[in-house]
């Protein structure tokens, strides 16, 4: 009788065993201590990661903006010289003509 209590025992603890492998499976590797991250750290990084980057590339969106103004300007004085066409009438301080 014990020996079957023993038997029947040895089998509940190898399926226990067999369904907690196979738990741990579908739950993927187990985390490490000091190297986990959690979804809010990792969004918390991709916020300060976009930030930064926006704050590089702000300044130089507007240089870009400032340098196709004066070059659309150019272009406009060259189109005017090769045509002949008379200047534009003077701008206001600081202000080309075309962007009165």
């Amino acid at each position: 009788m014990q020996q079957r209590e023993r038997a029947s025992g040895g089998q509940a603890t190898a399926a226990a065993a067999s369904l907690n492998r196979g738990a741990k499976r579908r739950a993927g590797p187990e985390p490490m201590d000091d190297e986990t991250l959690h979804v809010s750290d990792i969004s918390e990084l991709l916020d300060k990661l976009r930030t930064d980057i926006i704050s590089e590339i702000s300044p130089i969106k507007l240089q870009l903006a400032e340098h196709t103004t004066r070059l659309q300007i150019l272009e406009s004085d060259r189109q005017r010289a090769l045509l002949g066409t008379p200047p534009p009438p003077p701008a206001a301080p600081g202000k080309h003509a075309l962007c009165q």
